[in-house]
């Protein structure tokens, strides 16, 4: 399975953006059970709700120890490493993206784009990012069917 997770920034607050993909081997025919949809999401929250609270321990702490230019190192060096460890540790690939992203290997997909352009609207709406998440079946150029799943994670309010 693949999962991505990836930086948005709104506003005065800085949010990330956990996408995860899972993948399974299956032909574009193949129908999800709403029950294992319902699994798959609480997994990937589960997975970018750790993953979150890594980053953001990881962002505070260099932020506390070499300022703004530390914490930006930090996540430069810390989400990679995060998403090496979060794959390690599960069936799941974690990766970033943005609006606005620094790295264009980094840009967000059709789908991711399409999340990101709901989440801003929905925090603009005055929506509690902790409950805004986004997922569904998709499915690849090779005709495989891939669980998505992508949420925000505030870095800071």
């Amino acid at each position: 399975m693949r999962f991505a997770s990836r930086a948005l920034f709104v506003g005065a607050a800085s949010i990330g953006v956990a996408v995860l993909c899972g993948a399974w081997i299956a032909d574009a025919q193949t129908v999800l059970k709403p029950e294992d949809m319902m699994q798959r999401a609480k997994k990937a929250r589960e997975l970018t709700q750790v993953y979150s609270e890594r980053l953001k321990a990881g962002i505070v702490q260099a932020l506390k120890e070499g300022g703004p230019k530390g914490a930006i190192g930090a996540c430069h060096t810390l989400a990679p490493e995060l998403n090496v460890r979060t794959t390690e540790e599960s069936t799941f690939e974690i990766a970033r993206t943005s609006a606005k992203v620094r790295n264009p290997d980094n840009a967000p997909d059709a789908w991711e784009a399409a999340g990101l352009e709901l989440f801003q609207k929905q925090l603009t709406g005055g929506a509690d990012p902790k409950t805004l998440e986004m997922f569904e079946v998709t499915q690849t150029k090779e005709g495989q069917s891939n669980f998505r799943y992508m949420r925000p994670i505030m870095m800071h309010e």
